[in-house]
């Protein structure tokens, strides 16, 4: 019996770009097409992308390609990791990132239906803990307990996403107006009781966060989103360049010194990190040599 194979996505997705052409989003990535695999995107022809699909997908048949892409290529010595995929346990996979604690669902954690699946709940930690949550201050304990835990297995600071949800305004909120909030499913609250209950959360988050570290406010730092080796790779070297040209535009206004400039950069790229989260000096492994993936 004969089989026809699948339509390939890419005559019908290739159209698809032509809006997104001037976003951030899609200019970031191009470098890693020209500098990882010599070819430019935006005139990529059909067989060009069935081949530049066939080199991806046999990259990643090993690690030896991302540890490559990240720490040679892009020359990455450490990089924050947020385990999206099982944030609950804070599995670090790679030698050459630190592990973040991501805090944004617990701010919806007055009910349990805010969680339809057990990737990122904290009631599923509190059953795996064997904690209760039947009242506020339960709930507060497993915060707590899981901040600990995440401290203790070697994360270093907090991360939200919540400036993409709702508004960053965060009032003081009385503890119990929030017990008034928990236990009862979105259906039974008004928006400003979600409001105020995720108010609460937060305040309460970033106090336990100010009893593990003291966060001076006079760093700067940079980040970015990737899922991959090649998002990794863009994201770092578009972030040099940016930084470069911004700086060295101050230096040709005479707003800069050149070796200010360069101090600067090195600071933003670099030193701010290790001097914000000095355990992370314990993790540099460049002054050892090549890192390579463990053998299997």
């Amino acid at each position: 019996m004969r089989h026809s194979r699948p339509r390939p996505p890419w005559p019908k997705a290739k159209n698809d770009f032509a809006n997104a052409r001037a976003t951030s989003f899609y200019r970031y990535q191009l470098p890693a097409f020209t500098d990882l695999y010599g070819v430019d995107f935006e005139t990529l022809t059909d067989e060009q992308a069935r081949d530049l699909n066939r080199r991806i997908f046999a990259h990643y048949q090993s690690e030896d390609w991302t540890y490559e892409v990240v720490t040679e290529r892009a020359n990455i010595e450490l990089m924050f990791n947020d385990p999206y995929w099982d944030r609950l346990t804070r599995t670090n996979y790679y030698p050459f990132a630190v592990p973040v604690l991501k805090v944004t669902r617990l701010l919806r954690g007055f009910h349990p239906s805010e969680f339809p699946g057990d990737v990122d709940s904290p009631f599923r930690y509190a059953r795996e803990e064997k904690l209760p949550t039947a009242t506020l201050d339960d709930y507060l304990a497993v915060i707590e307990r899981w901040l600990k835990a995440g401290r203790t297995d070697g994360a270093v600071c907090l991360k939200t996403t919540t400036a993409y949800e709702r508004t960053l305004e965060f009032g003081r909120v009385p503890k119990e107006r929030a017990a008034r909030v928990y236990g009862r499913s979105m259906a039974q609250l008004s928006d400003a009781e979600v409001k105020e209950f995720e108010d609460f959360i937060m305040w309460h988050i970033t106090e336990l966060s100010a009893r593990l570290e003291v966060m001076p406010s006079n760093r700067l730092m940079w980040g970015a989103d990737a899922h991959h080796a090649e998002g990794t790779y863009a994201a770092t070297e578009v972030t040099r360049r940016c930084l470069a040209e911004a700086l060295a535009e101050k230096v040709e206004r005479g707003e800069l010194r050149e070796d200010d400039a360069l101090r600067i950069g090195r600071q933003v790229l670099r030193e701010n990190a290790l001097e914000l989260f000095p355990r992370l000096k314990d993790r540099l492994w460049k002054h050892k040599g090549k890192l390579q993936p463990p053998a299997k």
